[in-house]
């Protein structure tokens, strides 16, 4: 999935709520100031939210801290502890309005505070935000998982692609525009009698060639005049041997000639 499809599919979705609450007056009131925005899920126990927290996956949770059997901070806790829900928000709603309260419900996970009775106007911009805040982490996850992704195909490739080029007979070389020698297969360097890294940094009409400066009838000086592919027949005295040389040109990301592939044969 390219980057433009992960933005539409999280643009398309409409984001869950799980609220949870024992009280079911207080229930119903932040449901009912959210339900034309999201979709809501609402449980009135601790042990009935993590349930449907399971079988939804909500995109935020609103949760009560005074709750029989399993208070919010209870829930909270189980709710941290699976990898699978750290990310999600979570919002406290509570009658304390303490630095108490806020200080335990911020240290067991919750991401925001509001005390009741609920501002309604206040907690929809909080729930929006959080919202907004998570799915644009969530497209960043996405984002670099691709990205991740496409560097093992693209290292995977490189990898065949270099097992390819040292198993070819032929002898081949990557040169840039002054002759010097950026790659070379093994076929090349076993024939200069070179390890294929000591080749890199060389002038190719030194190492190859065996001259001093390039030769006249260099096939690299022809293809970089004109940016064609040249080929032609030369005898190599240092190589000793008559090969058919093709000399191709190498683009950057620009188009622009930039390097030269040369295969003997």
């Amino acid at each position: 999935m390219s980057a433009p499809e992960l933005v539409e599919k999280n643009m398309s979705k409409r984001s869950k709520i799980l609220i949870v609450d024992d009280e079911q007056n207080s229930l119903k009131a932040v449901m009912t100031a959210l339900q034309d925005e999201y979709e809501i899920f609402t449980a009135l126990s601790g042990y009935d939210g993590i349930s449907l927290l399971k079988e939804h996956q909500p995109d935020l949770i609103i949760l009560d801290i005074m709750m029989p059997e399993m208070d919010g901070f209870e829930v909270c806790k189980i709710i941290r502890s699976d990898k699978t829900f750290s990310d999600i928000p979570i919002i406290f709603l509570t009658v304390l309005d303490t630095y108490v309260g806020e200080h335990r419900g911020l240290e067991v996970g919750g991401t925001d505070y509001i005390t009741k009775p609920v501002n309604f106007s206040l907690l929809k911009l909080r729930v929006r935000n959080l919202i907004t805040l998570k799915e644009h982490n969530e497209l960043i996850k996405e984002q670099r998982d691709l990205l991740a992704h496409q560097k093992e195909e693209l290292d995977q490739m490189l990898t065949a692609w270099v097992q390819t080029f040292d198993a070819v007979p032929d002898l081949i070389s990557i040169i840039d525009t002054t002759h010097t020698i950026t790659r070379v297969n093994k076929a090349l360097a076993d024939r200069c009698g070179h390890a294929p890294e000591q080749m890199v940094g060389l002038k190719c009409y030194e190492v190859i060639h065996g001259e001093s400066k390039p030769p006249g009838y260099c096939p690299h000086i022809r293809m970089m005049h004109d940016g064609l592919t040249c080929s032609q027949e030369i005898e190599e005295k240092k190589l000793n041997g008559l090969f058919e040389i093709s000399v191709s040109p190498l683009t950057d990301t620009s188009g622009q000639v930039n390097r030269a592939q040369a295969v003997s044969t």
